[in-house]
C-alpha cells in the first residue's frame, strides 16, 4: 500500500510540473496556436481522468471500508464506562502488526486487525472490535440502531458481546496528570473495600439492566453470537491492595472482583438464559495494563469464530 501511493505521488508531482509548464509557457510566448493548445487541453484532460480515477476509487473504498466492515470478520462489541481501560484492552488484543487500523464514527471508535490462532501452518482471524463510546446509556438504542458494524437488521452479524467494567477510577492530581499507581492505592489505605464498592455502582450506574436489554435486542443473534462476557478490569491494581493488606476477602482477588459486580452478573445471566445461550456467559478478571488474562479469554472467541468461518 506504502508503495503504491508513493508511486502514484510521483505520478502527481510530474503531471503538476507540467501543469506549471505549460502556464509559464503561455506566459513566456503569449497565445499558441489553436491546434496546439487543444491538443495540450486534450491530453491535460485524459492524463487528468486516468490519475484522479484511482485515488477517487481508494477514496470510495476507504469510505465504504469504515461504514461497513467485511463480512467476513470476528466482529466484537465493547461497551463500559469512558476511561475504564478499553482502549488499553483493545491495543493489547491487536494493533500488533502492520495490518492493524482504526477509524472512528460518531458512537464507535473500530479497531482491526488479524490474530494469528496457530503457527503451523500460520491461521489468521480477521477481528474487528468497536468500542461503544456513548455517554448516556439511554441513547444507546439511537445510536446503534443504524450502524452497519451490528450487520443487517433481522442478520446481526456479532461474534461477542463484551461488557467491560473497571475496580479504579482514573484519578488526576492538582496538575492535571493521572495518579500514578502507588498514589492511587494510598487512597485506600482506610477504606479500600468502600471505595471499590462505590466504584463498581458507578459502573453499574452506566451499565444498567436496560442497557444490557438494549444490546441484546440490538446486536444478539444466536445463530452468530459466540459469547458474552463481562471483563473487570484494573485486577493489578487489586493485587496491590491486597498485598498492602487494605483490603482482605475469605477468597481471591478474583473473587472480590466478581462479588463486587454481583448484581451485574445476575442481570447478564439472566438475559443469556432468556435467550438462550446461559452457556456461552463468563466472568473474568483482567488486567489491560499489564496484558493480566487478556490473550486468554479472547483465543476460544477466535478458535470458535474461526472453526464456523463462513
Amino acid at each position: 500500500m506504502k508503495i503504491r501511493w508513493r508511486t502514484r505521488g510521483a505520478i502527481y508531482g510530474l503531471y503538476f510540473l507540467f501543469l506549471i509548464g505549460v502556464v509559464l509557457a503561455l506566459q513566456y510566448f503569449g497565445p499558441l496556436p489553436d491546434l496546439i493548445t487543444s491538443t495540450i487541453v486534450t491530453l491535460m484532460l485524459g492524463i487528468g481522468g486516468i490519475l484522479i480515477r484511482p485515488l477517487r476509487q481508494s477514496l470510495e473504498e476507504s469510505v465504504q471500508d469504515v461504514g461497513a466492515p467485511k463480512e467476513d470478520q470476528c466482529r466484537i462489541l465493547l461497551c463500559g464506562l469512558p476511561r475504564s481501560g478499553k482502549t488499553t484492552l483493545i491495543t493489547n488484543l491487536l494493533a500488533k502488526s502492520e495490518r492493524s487500523a482504526m477509524a472512528s464514527t460518531e458512537v464507535l471508535d473500530i479497531y482491526e486487525d488479524e490474530i494469528r490462532i496457530s503457527l503451523k501452518p500460520a491461521k489468521y482471524v480477521p477481528v474487528s472490535v468497536a468500542d461503544y463510546k456513548g455517554q448516556k446509556p439511554s441513547q444507546i438504542f439511537i445510536d446503534l440502531q443504524e450502524k452497519t458494524f451490528l450487520g443487517e437488521e433481522g442478520n446481526r452479524n456479532i461474534s461477542a458481546l463484551v461488557f467491560f467494567v473497571d475496580l479504579f477510577p482514573e484519578l488526576k492530581d492538582e496538575d492535571g496528570k493521572t495518579l500514578e499507581d502507588e498514589s492511587l492505592i494510598s487512597l485506600y489505605e482506610s477504606e479500600g473495600l468502600e471505595l471499590l464498592r462505590k466504584r463498581a455502582a458507578q459502573n453499574m450506574e452506566y451499565i444498567t439492566p436496560y442497557m444490557v436489554e438494549m444490546i441484546f435486542s440490538l446486536a444478539f443473534n444466536l445463530k452468530r453470537t459466540l459469547a458474552i462476557k463481562l471483563i473487570i478490569n484494573k485486577a493489578d491494581l487489586l493485587r496491590m491492595l491486597f498485598e498492602k493488606g487494605y483490603v482482605s476477602h475469605n477468597g481471591s482477588s478474583a473473587d472480590l472482583a466478581r462479588s463486587l459486580y454481583g448484581r451485574l452478573i445476575d442481570h447478564l445471566g439472566a438475559a443469556c438464559r432468556a435467550n438462550g445461550v446461559e452457556d456461552c456467559f463468563t466472568v473474568s478478571v483482567v488486567s489491560a495494563k499489564d496484558g493480566y488474562n487478556v490473550d486468554e479469554i479472547f483465543a476460544g472467541i477466535f478458535r470458535e469464530y474461526s472453526k464456523r468461518r463462513p
